[in-house]
């Protein structure tokens, strides 16, 4: 996933409107302060994107910046359906543990009872590793994200690869193994990942507009690089669908940041996921380094007394960059996304960590 850079001047696509104009939500000191650094990161670096920050059940700021897409003259709100990245493995795991919730899988088994065909060694990896990244797997089976890529030839050939480690003695990221455990679901259930997320976790929970692939108009987002048009990643997918699987699981969902806090709201209990499948979600399960913890499609922080306080993850292929953030120790919730290149929003995103991030505001 390439690091990308694009540069936008609201003004000029614009004119009718302002980045003022565009903010839903922009309330007390905090709120202000992070809406003033976006719209510098607006103005100065070319930032497009969706933002939205709570703390204590207040909303601070609901607010797009710029355009979501060029061409049409769109702006950027928190309707926009954009891609989240590696986001996306979250709701893998979700799935995963779903079905554990309901006595159909075990993460404690090798994927090959699941997959008959999947061969040593990497056939002999649990559910528990790759969602934790200590299989051992690397992180692509092949060149890139569109790349066609059959199941089988996953299976087949990428589990054959001698593996990077001894399962279990470390964690080092793996997109494909999420690639795996997406196999799984579909293998059990029957069903596509998109349908299995789609009836259990996004419609039962009003996200009407996260998934995979789409059916009629939608409020997308464009990516873009150096001024130049990259697409929405849904209608790449669907020129090489069912054979997406450098993407399966691991990336390449889209959703808008209304959605991505509707999401939060389930985690914290306010959906259809039940308490052991929110627990297991958010439970650290190997240290990564200092308070850092890898968690199932998390990064997890705790204390010393074992509460956790930070819950997050990152996702970019590059162009379009989204970080998801909570506290539940303080109740604050943020959620960024754009569309100008990684470059660009990560380092809005930079700029506001020390608001979101500080734990004695109130």
């Amino acid at each position: 996933m390439a690091i990308l850079f694009c540069a936008i001047v609201l003004s000029a696509c614009l004119p009718s409107s302002t980045t003022e104009e565009l903010a839903q939500i922009v309330n007390g000191e905090q709120g202000e302060a992070m809406h003033s650094a976006l719209t510098r990161a607006h103005d100065e670096d070319g930032f497009s994107g969706a933002v939205v920050f709570e703390r204590g059940g207040e909303v601070l700021l609901e607010a797009g910046y710029g355009l979501a897409d060029r061409e049409n003259n769109l702006p950027f709100t928190l309707e926009t359906v954009a891609q989240i990245g590696s986001i996306s493995k979250q709701f893998t795991a979700t799935a995963a543990l779903i079905l554990v919730d309901e006595g159909i899988l075990n993460l404690h088994v090798p994927i090959s009872d699941y997959l008959p065909e999947a061969p040593a060694p990497g056939g002999n990896a649990t559910l528990h590793q790759l969602m934790v990244h200590s299989s051992g797997l690397g992180p692509y089976c092949g060149s890139g994200d569109f790349e066609v890529m059959p199941l089988s030839r996953v299976i087949e050939e990428c589990l054959a690869r001698p593996l990077a480690f001894e399962p279990g003695s470390q964690s080092e990221y793996s997109n494909m193994g999420f690639s795996i455990v997406a196999a799984v679901i579909e293998r059990v259930t029957g069903q596509t990942l998109e349908s299995f997320l789609r009836q259990r976790v996004f419609l039962p929970n009003g996200m009407t507009h996260t998934g995979y692939l789409f059916e009629g108009d939608q409020d997308f987002a464009v990516g873009y690089l150096n001024d130049e048009n990259h697409g929405v990643i849904s209608d790449r997918i669907a020129e090489i669908a069912p054979n997406y699987w450098n993407l399966k699981g691991n990336g390449g969902i889209q959703s808008p940041a209304a959605e991505m806090r509707r999401w939060h709201e389930v985690l914290t209990g306010e959906g259809n996921l039940s308490p052991a499948v929110r627990e297991a979600l958010l439970t650290p399960r190997i240290l990564s380094e200092g308070t850092q913890w890898v968690g199932y499609g998390w990064y997890l922080r705790q204390d010393e007394e074992g509460t956790l306080f930070e819950i997050a993850h990152a996702g970019s292929d590059g162009v379009f960059f989204s970080y998801f953030w909570a506290d539940p120790t303080t109740e604050t919730f943020f959620y960024i996304v754009g569309n100008s290149g990684e470059e660009v929003s990560l380092a809005a995103a930079r700029a506001i960590f020390p608001i979101f991030r500080n734990r004695s505001a109130n």
